[in-house]
């Protein structure tokens, strides 16, 4: 049996999800995809995301690879038709054929997300954390800073995940790590080739323990380090992040 390989980029506001894989009786990204093909081509369909998202958490680039049964000529059409069926917070940016052996979950050069927050507090928002605790946003900029690291001078992010196995490398390389302003709120905004499970979240949680006082620059160093004990972070709540961006033009 035939098989075609597409790839469809995503932006979606996530609030209302939860999370990019299909769950029994639960919306979800994934799945709202699958019915609308479903729905416009009479098969079923897989598909493979470039990153995980969590429940809430946003993506203005979402790479999806699709196989499925049905040849498509017309790649405008099929955009038009999916987005007739698909939610209005779920967009194609755009889809097109891509070869079979392209790699989707690994193959990325590299991701950039962006954690957004506000402090003080402003109106709420489906896409930024409204933090009440006094923040030092320039600690925060320092402590974002002991992030970066490559090659040997990667740090140890075994504190900064959950639920990974023990064979994943926790030391990890990251290019990009640094708090910046946007109008009344702030994002902390990262890249690199890859993060493990809600890696991103709790090394939000842990520059805003820095920013209350809560975790000392000192502490906050060595939990950096191979064999660190002390987490030094909590899993900041999920639509205060978004996927940006995924590159994969430099491999």
């Amino acid at each position: 049996m035939l098989q075609y390989y597409y790839i469809l980029k995503l932006s979606y506001n996530g609030f209302h999800y939860f999370g990019w894989s299909m769950q029994r009786n639960l919306p979800t990204i994934q799945g709202k995809l699958h019915e609308a093909w479903y729905d416009l081509f009479k098969v079923k369909v897989k598909s493979f995301a470039s990153s995980r998202t969590d429940a809430q958490v946003h993506a203005k680039s979402q790479w999806i690879k699709i196989i499925s049964q049905n040849e498509v000529l017309d790649f405008e059409y099929v955009i038009d038709e999916l987005t007739k069926r698909l939610p209005v917070d779920i967009q194609i940016i755009s889809f097109h054929n891509c070869p079979p052996k392209f790699d989707i979950m690994g193959g990325a050069s590299w991701k950039e997300y962006r954690y957004h927050f506000a402090s003080p507090p402003i109106t709420e928002s489906e896409y930024h954390l409204n933090f009440n605790e006094t923040l030092d946003i320039e600690l925060m900029k320092l402590a974002a800073g002991h992030f970066i690291g490559r090659g040997v001078n990667a740090k140890y992010f075994h504190l900064f995940q959950r639920r990974e196995s023990e064979k994943v490398l926790f030391q990890r390389e990251i290019f990009v790590s640094e708090i910046c302003v946007e109008y009344k709120t702030h994002y902390f905004r990262v890249i690199a080739p890859g993060f493990m499970r809600q890696m991103v979240r709790i090394m939000v949680g842990a520059l805003l323990n820095v920013g209350q006082g809560r975790v000392s620059l000192v502490e906050f160093e060595e939990s950096l380090k191979k064999g660190a004990t002390k987490p030094v972070g909590f899993v900041a709540p999920g639509y205060g992040l978004c996927l940006q961006e995924t590159n994969f033009n430099d491999n």
